[in-house]
């Protein structure tokens, strides 16, 4: 009886650590799977835009993914790279939560090295949950930045979108504080 009681603890045990593993497969499957979905929405309205995934690095219990926007017409007229996307997600028991960065595009790099010394007002939370909507926030530090003399203050901003598993319905709140230019 004990050896039974003790077996089965084991398993439980064993069962739940293997809860963030599945997790993280299931999350790495979706991610294709959302690609594939993005890019034919965007075929099927005529766009250009495409979403790749560049790497899938999926650990035990977290995830580094990195994903490439190619804005198309639209970024070769603006002489706009790859929007570079950098995912660290952790896998838990209920889903997923995720930090992104834009640091690794260019562009972006370079606007925050030389115009924010060094400090990057964007920041990107994602909630995977095993069940239900896909939950983003997305939230800009206030800025000021200097041009010619002079000087550009961007406040705060967050947006919230909510999307759905089969990417039929989108939620979207946004709260931007506005931007001013002194004087």
């Amino acid at each position: 009886m004990k050896k039974t009681v003790a077996g089965l603890t084991l398993a439980l045990i064993l069962a739940a650590g293997l809860i963030p593993v599945a997790s993280g497969i299931v999350m790495q499957r979706a991610a294709g799977t959302v690609v594939q979905r993005v890019n034919q929405m965007n075929r099927d309205a005529g766009s250009d835009v495409s979403v790749s995934l560049a790497s899938y690095d999926r650990g035990l219990l977290a995830s580094t993914v990195r994903w490439e926007i190619d804005l198309g017409l639209i970024g070769r007229r603006y002489n706009l790279e790859k929007i570079v996307l950098r995912e660290e997600a952790d896998h838990g028991y209920t889903g997923i939560r995720s930090i992104t960065r834009a640091d690794e595009t260019p562009a972006w790099a370079a606007f925050v090295r030389n115009h924010l010394k060094g400090k990057d007002p964007l920041y990107i939370e994602t909630h995977y949950p095993l069940m239900g909507d896909v939950v983003y926030t997305l939230s800009l530090a206030a800025f000021s930045l200097e041009k010619d003399g002079t000087l550009f203050q961007v406040k705060p901003a967050r947006a919230s979108l909510i999307l759905d598993r089969s990417l039929n319905r989108l939620e979207m709140a946004l709260d931007w504080r506005g931007s001013s230019v002194p004087g």
